[in-house]
């Protein structure tokens, strides 16, 4: 099926050092000109700052030369609603602010839009990761952290893994993220999400 349409359904739990996040986000609209999903429900957590966070320079660009990105980082957050709205267009992609940076203790989670009706979007070919590729993510001091792939997981957007993928964890990891499977016209969102996990090298 031509993937037209974008959209990522994130639960998040993030216990990790002091920082703790409970609740559900959704990634944006379906497109950066389409209509909003329904909203979700208000969220009910909060976000502290870290020591481990602080000490970490914020990401500036991913290179995942196996399906040839490369790729300038903007920071997302949430809105009002609880919504994690996506990166301004297809062709950069968004790192979760409020989360660990890559190289950080715990899952930094990167997203970006698979595609839109103008063509393919920065994680288009996420699904073509094998474990062994590397992902570099270059930071703002000018300093880099390389992950390995371990693994890809494809799950219903109604059956979110939260609890698996976003458990604490005493490394750093990453997380990138992005919509997948078939598309639903009527819902104008593609039914899973791609999530692909990936440690420090």
């Amino acid at each position: 099926m031509r993937r037209v349409g974008l959209g990522i359904l994130l639960g998040v739990v993030l216990l990790l050092s002091g920082l703790v996040i409970a609740g559900r986000l959704v990634f944006g609209t379906d497109s950066p000109s389409t209509a909003a999903e329904a909203p979700p429900p208000t969220p009910s957590w909060t976000v502290e700052p870290t020591p481990t966070q602080d000490a970490v320079a914020p990401p500036a660009r991913v290179r995942i030369p196996a399906i040839g990105v490369d790729s300038s980082i903007v920071d997302i957050g949430v809105d009002a609603t609880g919504v994690l709205v996506p990166p301004p267009t297809t062709d950069v992609t968004g790192w979760f602010a409020a989360g660990p940076a890559p190289g950080a203790v715990g899952p930094a989670l990167l997203a970006a839009h698979v595609d839109s009706v103008a063509g393919p979007g920065v994680f288009f070919r996420l699904v073509d990761l094998r474990p062994g590729d590397e992902v570099t993510v270059v930071r703002t001091d000018g300093t880099s952290v390389v992950f390995t792939v371990t693994g890809t997981t494809r799950v219903a957007k109604t059956a979110f893994p939260t609890d698996l993928v976003y458990s604490p964890l005493p490394v750093p990891a990453l997380r990138l993220v992005t919509c997948g499977g078939s598309f639903d016209h009527s819902a104008r969102s593609y039914r899973d999400n791609l999530i692909v996990d990936a440690a420090l090298k």
